[in-house]
């Protein structure tokens, strides 16, 4: 599975209502799961204001991930812009992103990823379950509750930038516009990448975090 360029936005996954479809709901933008034979990979993809949310009855069954729910999955999210995700019910995990295991552990990378505004709840916006591991790499959290939690394997925390702010242009309802502006901590700061293109199909010179390259002749 192969998500290139692509805007997942404003999106909403609901659990079911009755006694026998009532239960939790995952991944408002992407819900994935993998098996040991198979990877994915989410590149230079805006993930931003989606939600899970519980059914309207019944017992939550588990669930979460407002932008993105990973189950056994094996693979990477590079350059990714996660941002505003949310969970209806604060009892689920992962404001933006949960990984939690299968049939098998899950294996994530998150390259050049941002990671901004997960602010509607207490739960983290990466949240990691114990036996399954995430890897962080040149990445940017601004503005959000928590970070991370989850109890599970969450190693390169020391080369992601914390900041007050990804500096997006105008992120949210009406606009959900997330490309970056030149006062963005993500500019210029993705070093080691070798993506050649970001969201809008524009080439990267010196790449920066996120899925948007600052285009400088806009605010020229």
């Amino acid at each position: 599975f192969v998500a290139d360029r692509g805007f997942v936005i404003d999106n909403l996954s609901h659990g079911g209502a009755g006694s026998s479809a009532a239960g939790s709901a995952g991944g408002g933008g992407f819900y994935i799961v993998g098996t040991p034979s198979t990877t994915f990979e989410i590149v230079n993809t805006v993930i931003a204001d989606n939600e899970a949310d519980d059914g309207d009855s019944g017992s939550p069954v588990g669930g979460g991930g407002g932008g993105l729910f990973l189950q056994g999955a094996v693979g990477a999210v590079v350059h990714g812009t996660m941002a505003g995700n949310r969970l209806g019910n604060f009892s689920l995990d992962g404001q933006g992103v949960v990984i939690i295991a299968g049939g098998s552990p899950s294996v994530v990378e998150f390259d050049f990823t941002i990671f901004a505004d997960h602010t509607s709840g207490a739960d983290a916006a990466l949240h990691v379950q114990p036996g399954n591991s995430a890897a962080l790499n040149m990445g940017l959290f601004a503005n959000n509750t928590t970070d991370t939690g989850g109890g599970g394997t969450i190693s390169g925390l020391n080369s992601m930038i914390s900041d007050v702010s990804a500096g997006f242009a105008a992120p949210g309802a009406p606009e959900y516009d997330y490309h970056i502006l030149q006062t963005s901590p993500a500019v210029d700061a993705a070093v080691g990448s070798s993506e050649a293109l970001d969201v809008d199909g524009q080439a990267r010179s010196l790449p920066d975090i996120g899925a948007d390259e600052l285009d400088a002749a806009v605010f020229a």
